[in-house]
C-alpha cells in the first residue's frame, strides 16, 4: 500500500530530507565507533567532546560535522513547507544549531579538567559553539509546537 503525502515538496527537499536522515544515522555510527576505539574514556562520565582530543579525535570531529550536515539538510528540506512567523523562527534556530554543531566539529575542546580561566581560544570557541547548539535545540522544539 502506498500513501501520498499531503504536502507537495519539491524534489530537492526530498533529497535534503533523505540526506538529513542518512547523516544523523552516520553520526550515531561514528559516535559508536569512537566509543569503541577510545576505551580509556568513559562515555557515561565524560562529554563526547572529549573524544575529539587525541590520536583518533578526527573520528569525533567528523561525527560532529556529520550532525551539522544533518541539521542543515533538515533546514533545506523543511524550508519550502514551513510557513508563519513561528515556523521561520524555528528555521532560524535550526540554522543556528547547524552552525553551532559545525563549530563544535571544527574547534576541538580543551580537556574537561581545564579551568575556565585557562581555556584556549579554540577551546572557548568550542564551548560557545556547543552551548549555542545545546541551548537552541529546546527552543526549536517550542517553535515547532507553536505552528
Amino acid at each position: 500500500m502506498t500513501t501520498n503525502s499531503t504536502v507537495d515538496a519539491p524534489p530537492f527537499a526530498v533529497v535534503a530530507a533523505r540526506t538529513s536522515a542518512a547523516a544523523i544515522v552516520a553520526y550515531q555510527v561514528l559516535l559508536l565507533v569512537t566509543i569503541f576505539i577510545r576505551p580509556e574514556l568513559d562515555p557515561v562520565h565524560q562529554p563526547v567532546s572529549e573524544y575529539a582530543i587525541g590520536r583518533h579525535g578526527w573520528v569525533m570531529m567528523l561525527a560532529f560535522l556529520t550532525a551539522a550536515v544533518s541539521y542543515a539538510s533538515l533546514l533545506v528540506a523543511l524550508r519550502p513547507v514551513v510557513h508563519g512567523r513561528a515556523g521561520r523562527a524555528g528555521l532560524g534556530v535550526l540554522g543556528a544549531c547547524a552552525l553551532g554543531t559545525a563549530g563544535v566539529g571544527v574547534f576541538i575542546a580543551d580537556p574537561l579538567a581545564t579551568p575556565l580561566s585557562e581555556l584556549t581560544t579554540i577551546g572557548t570557541l568550542h564551548v560557545i559553539s556547543g552551548l549555542s547548539a545545546l541551548l537552541l535545540l529546546p527552543s526549536l522544539r517550542s517553535c515547532s509546537a507553536q505552528d
